[in-house]
């Protein structure tokens, strides 16, 4: 049976079906490869973004502990000054 030359044979039809699920099995995985670099990337930027949040943290707590220290310090001080103040008003009081 004669189909003439522009009518694909089955053979000829087969191999085009098999080419365009070979191409299309690479165009998949072209695009699973690119998505998993796109979430490796979102995971990368996610863990440097926790890692200077953490680092912020810290810097907190030890901007904290330093205030702390300071106000203990004035506390302190404050107590001395007013301990110095009180006995020599009590000496011109006398």
């Amino acid at each position: 049976m004669d189909v003439g030359p522009n009518v694909p044979t089955r053979e000829q039809n087969y191999c085009c079906w098999r080419t365009f699920l070979s191409i299309s099995s690479m165009i998949e995985i072209e695009v699973e490869m690119d998505s998993d670099v796109l979430a490796a990337e979102s995971t990368s930027n996610a863990e440097e973004t926790i890692a200077e949040q953490i680092e912020q943290i810290m810097e907190i707590e030890n901007l904290e502990e330093i205030w702390r220290i300071q106000a203990e310090a004035n506390d302190e001080m404050e107590k001395l000054l007013n301990s110095e103040i009180l006995p020599s008003q009590q000496v011109s009081d006398i």
